[in-house]
């Protein structure tokens, strides 16, 4: 028999008595371990889906193919809050506004969308760069900013961003952009105010 899960590209994994994964979302049920009327699977799936779909089919009893599929609700559980994805542009030209994406995500880059809105903080590495001052609301788990390098132009250009109220412990959450590159704007030349 093979147990197939239909919504996901891949981070699918099956645990069980009897399993075997064969990728893709497909799993192969021995027939040695199958209990009369039912057999438990765990399937543990690490990336963000909308909709899961699990079926089952029996191509190898007398009479068959026997198809089945779940009849009850997968409930979706993302793994405990733990970061923010901050994403910037590679590139960008000095004095042109640009937007910041940040996503609360868990430890598999999940979203994270929980009843409690969050507040963060942004900081740049460099100086001659407009960030929002104060804390910025991030609602529902995704939120953005608008930036721009007003007096600095180069390389490696990097947005921290910290939870300013942080309810899982001890620990600071945050995150960091990769780095950007600000290409001169119409004066031309690199400023350095490091």
């Amino acid at each position: 028999s093979t147990l197939t899960v239909v919504g996901v590209s891949g981070g699918v994994t099956f645990t069980g008595d009897g399993v075997t994964a064969e990728g893709g979302g497909v799993a192969s049920l021995d027939a040695t371990t199958w209990l009369a009327g039912e057999r438990t699977v765990v399937v543990r799936n690490t990336e963000a889906v909308s909709t899961l779909s699990i079926s089952v089919e029996d191509a190898t009893s007398t009479g068959g193919p026997y198809v089945g599929a779940m009849d009850s609700v997968i409930t979706y559980h993302p793994d405990a809050y733990s970061k923010i994805i901050v994403t910037a542009p590679a590139e960008v030209t000095q004095g042109e506004a640009f937007r910041v994406d940040l996503m609360m995500a868990d430890k598999y880059d999940n979203l994270i969308v929980d009843s409690n809105d969050r507040y963060v903080s942004i900081s740049a590495n460099k100086l001659g760069i407009e960030v929002p001052t104060g804390d910025l609301w991030i609602e529902d788990g995704v939120g953005h900013f608008m930036t721009k390098a007003m007096g600095w132009s180069g390389e490696g250009l990097v947005f921290n961003v910290k939870d300013v109220v942080n309810l899982e412990g001890s620990t600071v959450t945050h995150g960091m952009s990769a780095a950007v590159t600000v290409l001169p704007g119409n004066g031309g030349g690199t400023t350095t105010l490091d």
